[in-house]
């Protein structure tokens, strides 16, 4: 256990108040103070790799982390969902799309920096074949959706490196 000068916004304990609270460097936060321990553990996280022919569908992201990037639709499990229900709610919430049958592709780990906050995810990814394109999106989070096959997509292009294991696996098993 070592002091860290950056914890990011966890700089005070969040039981007692007092500052100098340590970091594992892995997650777990510990006050000195009061023994209070927080555990800052893996968020899950959902995509979706929606098949539309021989393409997919990506969204440019309209919001930080990776505004202007590429990404597959999805976003953060919410607490008593399944995977599986993270990601047909996601999908309707940011496409207005109900998805049929959903298959499974695997997990990737990944780091998502948003607000001062370094989150550790574990984002877990499923595709499903679509017969028509979204027409409504939600434009607070996506800038515009891209049509292109996995094989086209340039990894650096792409926001975040889970996404970038997901499409290099797709490319792979074709």
């Amino acid at each position: 256990m070592y002091v860290s000068r950056d914890v990011g916004v966890f700089n005070r304990c969040p039981n007692c108040g007092a500052g100098g609270i340590t970091f594992d460097g892995i997650k777990k936060l510990y006050c000195q103070e009061c023994s209070f321990t927080l555990f800052h553990n893996v968020a899950a996280a959902v995509a979706a790799v929606l098949e539309y022919g021989e393409q997919i569908v990506l969204i440019k992201r309209s919001q930080e982390p990776g505004k202007g990037k590429l990404d597959l639709p999805g976003g953060f499990v919410d607490p008593d969902e399944s995977a599986e229900e993270a990601v047909r709610r996601e999908i309707r919430e940011e496409l207005s799309m109900e998805l049929g049958t959903l298959k499974y592709l695997g997990s990737s780990p990944n780091t998502y920096e948003y607000m001062g906050v370094t989150y550790k995810t574990c984002d877990l990814f499923f595709s499903s074949r679509i017969d028509a394109l979204p027409k409504v999106f939600d434009k607070t989070e996506i800038e515009e959706l891209v049509l292109a096959k996995p094989s086209e997509v340039p990894a650096e292009k792409i926001a975040f490196e889970s996404g970038r294991v997901c499409l290099s696996q797709l490319v792979q098993n074709v």
